[in-house]
């Protein structure tokens, strides 16, 4: 037998022996939960939802949090969509949880103030809504759903600056100029309110809501 041949089989022995004693086991690195599962689970999950299979999708998220329970955007995302399947207390408590986890994240508040408003804390949400503008000021959501949360709460002028906020962002959004239209009408600006829905109106000719909304506009101020 060689030199080479003879250093092989002592290694050999020598790894048989730390086997044996258990020590080889230990020094096997620790596999932590394979990351290409936990999002394989979170992108399934919103598949799912977008699908509107709120429970698949709670169960898929929940699947994804039991691998990695610290992860901020899972736990916002399971919010979401249990706030969308009405189990509020749980949205509330996961939307919260995944703020704690991430407080500087404008998404993490913009879905904790929809899971509050959909509880009926307006006020709440109102809030977190405004935090996730001081976040990040060009989130179209929070712009939209704060707007429509003041209007709740009749300040139409603070509703009506978000919704002309949002729609710097989103100017093609023709529903969102029925919704503005409506506030400036309320508020008794009706020149503006007419040019919003004949914005509307412009951007989506089979829109159900802007020519009702003009034609009435007209009848009632006699234009």
């Amino acid at each position: 037998m060689n030199k080479n041949s003879i250093q092989k089989q002592l290694r050999f022995t020598a790894v048989r022996w730390l086997v044996s004693c258990g020590v080889a086991a230990m020094l096997l690195p620790v596999v932590a939960p394979a990351q290409s599962t936990i999002v394989d689970a979170n992108n399934r999950g919103i598949e799912l939802e977008k699908e509107g299979k709120f429970d698949e999708a709670i169960a898929q998220y929940r699947a994804a949090l039991a691998l990695n329970p610290e992860d901020a955007h899972i736990h916002s995302n399971l919010g979401g969509v249990l706030a969308k399947r009405g189990l509020l207390e749980e949205a509330v408590a996961e939307t919260r949880e995944a703020v704690r986890l991430e407080p500087e994240n404008s998404k993490n508040h913009t879905n904790l103030g929809f899971s509050l408003s959909r509880k009926g804390d307006i006020e709440g949400a109102i809030k977190e809504y405004r935090e996730s503008i001081r976040l990040n000021p060009a989130n179209p959501i929070s712009r939209y759903n704060l707007g429509v949360s003041l209007k709740k709460t009749g300040d139409l002028t603070g509703a009506a600056a978000e919704l002309r906020a949002y729609l710097q962002i989103e100017p093609k959004d023709s529903e969102t100029h029925v919704v503005l239209g409506d506030v400036l009408e309320a508020k008794g600006d009706f020149d503006a309110a007419l040019s919003e829905y004949r914005t509307a109106l412009a951007l989506d000719a089979k829109s159900p809501w802007a020519q009702g909304r003009v034609d009435g506009l007209l009848n009632r101020t006699k234009r």
